[in-house]
């Protein structure tokens, strides 16, 4: 073996690591907001339970169209700035969501978030399969990054029920 390939043998699980962590917090998120922001919106929001479900219909659109989107449009952009805008716009379309006193804003937040989220997962498989170049994302590896991803949709909306709960006052 050569150094180079020592290299890339240190790299491989490295990457699998990074990209399994980054899509346990990702979805895990992704299905936390989904889950919660009807109550919160009946609860906090004070809306009725149709325009509370209506609003949780306005995110998972948004991230569809996001999905759909991206299939058109991560051919021809750099995947990494397109990854770090989608992060920037979740970060700012959440602290739009936390500051809003309005329902228009808070629905305009909503979809803004779900739009941002929406190529966060096939994104961070098709940076993980660039980094690993020439060698393609292995089985073991995807369900590697998968099961991450399952693991991070279960824990993160559990914490945050039990947050929620032990913080009576915010739900």
């Amino acid at each position: 073996k050569t150094g180079a390939d020592d290299t890339e043998a240190k790299a491989l699980p490295c990457i699998v690591l990074l990209t399994g962590a980054f899509l346990l917090t990702y979805v895990g998120l992704e299905v936390a907001f989904g889950g919660y922001v009807d109550p919160f919106a009946v609860q906090q929001l004070q809306l009725s339970k149709v325009t509370a479900a209506e609003l949780t219909s306005v995110y998972w659109a948004a991230l569809s169209l996001a999905r759909l989107t991206a299939t058109l449009v991560t051919p021809h952009v750099n995947h990494y700035r397109y990854i770090q805008l989608h992060l920037l716009m979740a970060w700012a379309s959440m602290a739009a969501f936390s500051l809003s006193e309005s329902f228009p804003l808070v629905v305009l937040s909503t979809f803004l978030y779900g739009f941002a989220l929406g190529p966060l997962f096939p994104g961070a498989l098709l940076v993980a399969e660039e980094k690993l170049a020439p060698e393609p994302l292995d089985g073991r590896a995807a369900g590697f990054t998968v099961a991450c991803a399952a693991l991070g949709e279960m824990l993160l909306p559990l914490l945050t029920g039990l947050c929620f709960d032990w913080d009576h006052a915010s739900f």
